[in-house]
């Protein structure tokens, strides 16, 4: 099941529905998105599908590191102790809109989907096993089908502790009126964005931190200011990353775990982008375990038509079915 599945239910859940709100709600975090010029998509317009707006979060992080280095280089002409803190800076203002926009607000958002015009129209039989792409809980609540049947492999929105939420503002851990001179507040958001982000796995794949750190270090590791000024830029990169992104392959285990000694007979998909950034799980899992199956595949011609005969044609599926819906 994927994002399609829920908008057939008539689900205001497309990408388009979330800018919608962002921009009505918080327009700064959303102006901040739409300007940063270092994602993969930046000046293009991004269409409704989650797998498009995942993949547009993609960073350019050397050519992103790269200008705020050129334009924040340590001055030794300087006395000022800013001097060091500068790159650090710059890349804090220019990333932290990923917080909330893949944190706080996005579960805020998805908290405020209405279920009342909600369509029960699908021959689900509450015995089946579900793998559902969403953070909604629209098989629970529309179809009542139990949760040990379903696995919401990226999270479920039910899973996130809202109470624990920190607010907007910055904590100072300071003691006394004179520590809180000198002491730099500690800003809320990251641990804010945790909290959902350890529930919800949203962002791109192509994100990695480790690598990306492992590369920025053999750019930059022989500069003479790297470990005072241009390390503390390359730590907020990968703060970016982390945020960002999602493993695919941490969920294998999982998957493999919930379909393995299972009576599997016919596999159905319904509204989710088999061709986009979830692809591997049928490379990897679903293909290899169920080709000769029986595959139903739901789609919404003609649009449809090009992406599904390109994944029969990759796996060579003999043995399918296309549904209109």
């Amino acid at each position: 099941m994927g994002n399609g599945f829920d908008r057939h239910h008539n689900l205001r859940t497309g990408y388009l529905d979330y800018r919608h709100y962002l921009d009505e709600h918080h327009h700064g975090v959303l102006s901040e998105f739409e300007d940063f010029s270092y994602l993969s998509m930046y000046g293009n317009k991004i269409n409704d599908l989650w797998s498009d707006l995942e993949e547009a979060l993609t960073l350019d992080y050397m050519e992103c590191i790269d200008s705020v280095v050129r334009d924040n280089y340590p001055d030794l002409n300087n006395d000022s102790d800013d001097r060091w803190y500068e790159i650090e800076s710059e890349l804090e203002t220019q990333i932290r809109f990923i917080y909330k926009f893949t944190g706080e607000y996005l579960y805020e958002w998805l908290s405020s989907i209405d279920f009342s015009n909600c369509t029960h129209d699908l021959p689900l039989n509450s015995d089946d096993l579900y793998v559902t792409f969403n953070y909604t809980t629209t098989l629970e609540k529309i179809y009542n089908i139990p949760r040990s049947h379903i696995l919401h492999i990226h999270g479920c929105i039910d899973k996130v502790d809202s109470s624990v939420f920190l607010g907007d503002n910055f904590y100072n851990p300071a003691k006394s009126m004179y520590e809180a001179e000198v002491t730099t507040p500690i800003p809320l958001y990251p641990y804010n964005h945790e909290n959902v982000h350890s529930e919800i796995q949203f962002g791109s794949t192509n994100n990695n931190s480790q690598l990306i750190k492992n590369d920025l270090e053999r750019q930059y590791g022989n500069d003479d200011f790297y470990g005072a000024s241009i390390e503390l830029g390359v730590n907020k990169i990968v703060e970016y990353c982390n945020a960002s992104s999602k493993n695919l392959k941490q969920n294998y285990p999982m998957l493999n775990n919930f379909i393995s000694n299972q009576h599997i007979d016919e596999i159905i998909i319904m509204g989710h982008s088999y061709e986009g950034i979830d692809s591997d799980y049928y490379r990897d899992i679903l293909i290899p375990n169920f080709k000769n199956l029986l595959w139903n595949i739901y789609i919404h011609p003609p649009g449809d038509i090009e992406k599904v005969n390109t994944f029969i044609s990759r796996y060579n599926l003999q043995n399918f079915k296309l549904i209109e819906w």
